[in-house]
């Protein structure tokens, strides 16, 4: 008998265990030829740590190199060049409120396809009517029925506390009267 052969049980197990290993590396450690992923300082992308990026430098008037001054990456020069605290806060074309949507889809509903300027502000005035945007405020309110409510509903309120306010005095007298007259 051959003292070199291996048990078959062994082996599978062996298997196993060297399978489970390779399906528990990351993928960079799987594919060792292709190598990690890095976030390159020249081109300012993420690619393979195999690629290779060489920085290109402009040239003078004699054909020499400028080493000193780097290409940019024309997506981020503008940051580059006035920082990005330039472009922080400031949207190139904001976005439109939900209020201000509603009045643009009104609009563009209301106008036909081909339209004048004129034609477009008869359907603006139409859009802000629709909307009530015309109607002036009222105490707070956009209508003047609910304005008047209100007014009415702070006058009752009114009466009612001055009312409270008399039957609560005469109550205090006449408890405070029968100890007086002793």
């Amino acid at each position: 008998m051959n003292k070199i052969t291996a048990e078959p049980w062994k082996v599978g197990i062996a298997a196993e265990e060297a399978l489970k290993a390779i399906r528990q590396r990351s993928f960079a450690d799987r594919h060792p030829e292709l190598g990690k992923m890095i976030n390159c300082p020249v081109c300012d992308l993420r690619h393979r740590e195999s690629i290779k990026c060489e920085q290109k430098f402009a040239k003078d008037s004699e054909g020499e190199d400028f080493t000193s001054i780097p290409s940019l990456n024309p997506l981020k020069a503008h940051k580059a060049i006035l920082g990005a605290a330039a472009f922080a806060k400031k949207r190139k074309n904001p976005h439109l409120s939900k209020r201000n949507q509603q009045f643009v889809a009104l609009v563009r509903k209301l106008v036909p396809e081909e339209f004048t300027e004129e034609e477009l502000k008869d359907a603006r005035e139409l859009a802000k009517e629709i909307l009530g945007w015309n109607e002036k405020k009222t105490w707070g309110l956009w209508n003047k029925e609910a304005a008047a409510a209100k007014k009415e509903r702070k006058a009752n309120a009114r009466k009612r506390r001055a009312a409270r306010n008399t039957a609560a005095s005469a109550n205090a007298e006449t408890a405070v009267s029968p100890a007086t007259h002793d």
